[in-house]
């Protein structure tokens, strides 16, 4: 038997071996997360080649076995990133990729799967076939694409701008810049093995130094969204191959479930969970938005399986009722899980037009606009608030709550759906600014909660409060993005040129000042994935006119996933 093996080298090792014998290579995981990963190579009990100080990866690890007439060829996806594993030969001709190669932690969020490419072929095969299979289609198994105008003239992605940015070239940088500084956050160690690829990175807010244990969890807003929009928008593949593909694929084995069972609640609907703001039978901030865009991409069917399964969870499970009472106050689930919910049923019912995902769906909107959305046009926190009560921050106003029903909206034409979207951001921009002057510091300043009180007819008087005495109290610079996209939004629905003024205002003195490149956190997944179709609006020369947001929904499905199979393309094996 002849043994061939590499870590990153394309001139590989190659000798026989004898019966008994081994040959190997390694991916060490480090005890300590602040050491980089290590590997080694092996022949017999000789090692042939090590890294035990981490100075150099094994970017991509190779290993054959052959006989006179047959061979194996191995390979994994993510080796180094995905330690400890093995791949194995042995003198018998036996051949194993082990996973994981020896013991491990198990932290929270663990994603433990792997994508493994098992290449049979004839002795005569040339080396770099072989490696080209492992190191291209395994790596980067890519197809042809339509050029980015057609995505962008589609309307499948939503609002998209063209690429680059007319009027605001920072848009541009700030992305690139985000690209890069989180592709080298990968590739120093900060994100690697079995746990944490590609899924959030530490938040720039949070105290704990270990990516393995930030309290946030995992797909906190997940940014894969705004990284296939810059796809979109440039044509440049490395978009979904280096940062949102992975991502996408990772969440499948950490946030996508808590069970199997098939009519389970939870089935589809929770999974990884970190210290804050976290209940694993809530699903909280497990938005996962952009699973829905990756799969009317590549028409992964992975993809399609979890959410739906997560759709039909949400729809039947008793727990995600409007008015379940979960036992702390509230009588309901809390509104960050509503606004999952009717976005993942809206998603499921596009991909697959199953009649009872739509039914629910209206159902569900119509308490929740009848309900949580009062006659004065504020979303109030409770089923039960109190008089006066207080309406919910604005940035979950504009982050959580109005994009789905946009979504809604584009669906059903529903006129009480249109009345919200129109009217909450004018709510936001009069009653909750802390000055009613643009003109000073405060001018674009807003309160997160405002104290409402009904005179009835429509009638209110309303009250910043700030209950919290820190930043919670304020809008977010983070979130003033998704306060942009609303108004540019409710701008395209009633032609009032005051929204787009507003909107344009806001972007540039609360957005633009503070943009800076970083890795995709918390923060700047939230800015990146609500300001991508603003700038569609924003973008475009005031004579043009309005951009209404491509054809309706379902339309934009078919137009996209028509596509995809005509050409092929995708980023699943399947």
């Amino acid at each position: 038997m002849t043994a061939r093996l590499t870590a990153s080298s394309a001139n590989p090792y190659s000798f026989q071996l004898s019966s008994g014998e081994t040959a190997s290579v390694t991916a060490h995981n480090p005890v300590d997360w602040r050491q980089p990963p290590s590997y080694e190579l092996r022949q017999g009990g000789s090692v042939l080649e090590n890294d035990g100080g981490g100075a150099r990866k094994a970017e991509w690890a190779w290993l054959d076995l052959s006989d006179a007439r047959w061979g194996l060829s191995v390979a994994t996806r993510d080796f180094w990133r995905k330690g400890p594993q093995r791949l194995l030969a042995a003198g018998d001709g036996s051949v194993e990729i082990q996973f994981p190669a020896e013991p491990y932690t198990l932290y929270t969020a663990m994603g433990v799967a792997e994508e493994v490419l098992l290449d049979f072929h004839p002795a005569s095969t040339g080396l770099s076939t072989l490696q080209s299979r492992a190191h291209g289609f395994l790596q980067d198994p890519l197809f042809p694409v339509a050029p980015a105008s057609w995505y962008v003239g589609s309307g499948a992605l939503g609002e998209l701008s063209l690429y680059p940015s007319t009027l605001y070239p920072a848009y541009d940088l700030f992305l690139e810049d985000s690209y890069q500084a989180s592709v080298s956050w990968i590739e120093e160690g900060h994100a690697y093995g079995l746990m944490n690829y590609l899924d959030m990175p530490i938040d720039q807010y949070d105290g704990a130094p270990d990516p393995r244990e930030v309290s946030w969890g995992n797909s906190y807003y997940d940014p894969a969204g705004a990284q296939i929009r810059e796809f979109a928008r440039r044509g440049e593949l490395r978009w979904i191959r280096d940062l949102a593909g992975p991502h996408i694929r990772h969440w499948y084995t950490t946030d996508c479930y808590d069970t199997n069972e098939l009519d389970h609640p939870m089935n589809g609907t929770g999974g990884a969970r970190g210290g804050y703001h976290r209940m694993a039978w809530t699903g909280e901030y497990h938005y996962m938005e952009s699973l829905w865009d990756y799969y009317y991409l590549t028409g992964d069917p992975r993809a399609l399986e979890v959410g739906l399964r997560a759709a039909k969870s949400f729809a039947d499970g008793f727990i995600w009722a409007n008015d379940y009472d979960i036992g702390i106050g509230s009588g309901a689930p809390s509104l960050r899980s509503l606004s999952m919910k009717l976005n993942t049923i809206l998603e499921g019912y596009l991909a697959s037009g199953d009649p009872h995902l739509r039914n629910v769906l209206t159902a569900d909107w119509a308490d929740f606009l009848g309900v949580f959305f009062t006659a004065e046009q504020f979303i109030q926190p409770s089923r039960f608030p109190s008089k006066p009560y207080d309406a919910d921050q604005n940035f979950m106003q504009t982050l959580l709550y109005l994009p789905p029903l946009w979504g809604y909206f584009q669906l059903t034409g529903d006129k009480t759906a249109r009345a919200a979207l129109a009217n909450v951001p004018r709510r936001l921009l009069e009653d909750y600014r802390c000055h009613a002057s643009p003109c000073v510091a405060s001018g674009w300043e807003f309160f997160n909660l405002v104290q409402v009180t009904a005179l009835g007819g429509g009638a209110y008087t309303a009250v910043g409060i700030t209950p919290f005495q820190n930043s919670d109290d304020y809008m977010y610079d983070s979130a003033a993005p998704a306060l942009v996209l609303a108004l540019v939004r409710a701008s395209s629905l009633t032609g009032a040129p005051d929204f787009m003024v507003d909107a344009r205002q806001i972007f540039e003195q609360r957005a633009l000042p503070f943009w800076a490149g970083t890795i995709w956190d918390k923060p700047q997944s939230q800015w990146s994935k609500r300001i991508a179709p603003a700038l569609a609006y924003l973008d475009a020369p005031p004579s043009s006119g309005s951009v209404l947001g491509g054809p309706p929904l379902a339309f934009a499905w078919l137009a996209l996933t028509l596509f995809a199979l005509m050409t092929g393309f995708s980023l699943a094996k399947t």
